[in-house]
């Protein structure tokens, strides 16, 4: 074989294997000789896998359900909280082919998941879709870098044009979405992952861009169109959690309207009305620590623990409501028609 690619036009990328199952690392270090990468590294356990990336940082990370001391979603998770500037690609190769491994690995940040036994075939398929999803669309990061330099140039008409070429006019993010829940429910891991993946880089994408927008609108002095775009990035960065950059743009866009609606109660709001009340409450938590004196998001809060039907929670959190004003008559009425309910 000679270390030569037969497969795809894989550069020369340094690969960690973490997995305590010998036999099956054996599998993967001979598909990986044979796809033409020839700095593998093996690992058995987490805090190995940690020692390795403190001092280097591999290209790609193939992660086995089970580890010597966890499983393969805590490892990937533990590695994006502890090097959160790294990125590395982790794909898990795994016998493990329930829904709910499949969604830990989703929450963990996993880039591919591959169910053994697997085929040349799939696992390059796999691999590539990783090694992509990690690498930001150049000539899209080129024009993000040209419009915001444009912006800092003062030619705000001239970046307002770049930046609205980057901004979805039919969201792609959604349309991925939409394919990695059917995949999902079909059982098609790995293409669910590709889709989730796909949809998280084009919404990353879309709120750097809403971003720039917002601010080549505010130089050229229209401060409709500059809050209007700060908010369409907040409203993104918000279903992606990334916190500190929401917490960011709501500050900037209070400035401008202190009567803005946080942006993780309108997810919130979004997930409530489709039913998704676990992660509709995990919304408006968020919000609680950019808005702790909002009575009208303890209302919301409340709402979600009544279709959960948990009706103590529910009283608490309208009483914490009318407690920030007791002139809401919506709270009043519902604690009302609850506390009747439970009696």
């Amino acid at each position: 074989m000679s270390g030569k690619n037969i497969y795809g036009p894989y550069r020369n990328e340094s690969v960690l294997v973490v997995s305590q199952n010998e036999r099956h690392v054996s599998v993967d270090r001979k598909m990986l000789k044979n796809l033409g990468y020839t700095n593998v590294t093996h690992r058995t356990s987490q805090e190995l896998g940690h020692v390795y990336l403190e001092k280097s940082a591999p290209d790609l990370l193939i992660v086995g359900g089970t580890l010597a001391d966890a499983t393969g979603q805590e490892f990937i998770r533990s590695v994006r909280k502890t090097y959160p500037d790294m990125v590395i690609p982790s794909v898990m190769v795994t016998l493990r082919n329930r829904k709910s491994d499949v969604l830990e690995a989703i929450s963990a940040g996993c880039a591919g998941y591959v169910l053994r036994p697997y085929s040349m075939d799939t696992i390059t398929r796999h691999l590539a879709a990783a090694l992509e999803s990690s690498r930001f669309d150049e000539l899209d990061n080129e024009q993000l870098i040209s419009a915001r330099n444009l912006v800092s140039a003062a030619c705000f008409d001239e970046a307002i044009e770049e930046f609205s070429e980057l901004v979805p006019h039919e969201n792609e993010a959604d349309r991925y979405f939409s394919m990695g829940t059917r995949a999902l429910m079909e059982g098609k891991f790995g293409k669910a992952i590709i889709a989730f993946n796909k949809a998280l880089a084009l919404n990353a994408l879309y709120a750097e861009a809403y971003k720039g927008m917002a601010d080549a609108y505010k130089g050229k002095g229209d401060m409709r169109k500059y809050q209007e775009h700060l908010k369409n990035a907040a409203d993104i960065y918000a279903q992606q959690n990334r916190h500190q950059d929401v917490k960011d743009l709501f500050i900037e866009i209070l400035r401008v309207d202190p009567d803005a609606m946080n942006p993780y109660n309108k997810v919130g709001m979004r997930l409530r009305k489709e039913g998704d009340y676990q992660s509709a409450l995990q919304m408006y938590f968020q919000a609680q620590e950019l808005s702790p004196d909002d009575e009208h998001l303890c209302f919301n809060i409340a709402k979600a623990y009544m279709y959960l039907e948990d009706i103590d929670s529910s009283c608490r959190y309208l009483k914490e409501s009318l407690k920030l004003n007791p002139d809401f008559e919506q709270a009043s009425a519902l604690l009302e028609k609850l506390q009747r309910k439970k009696r």
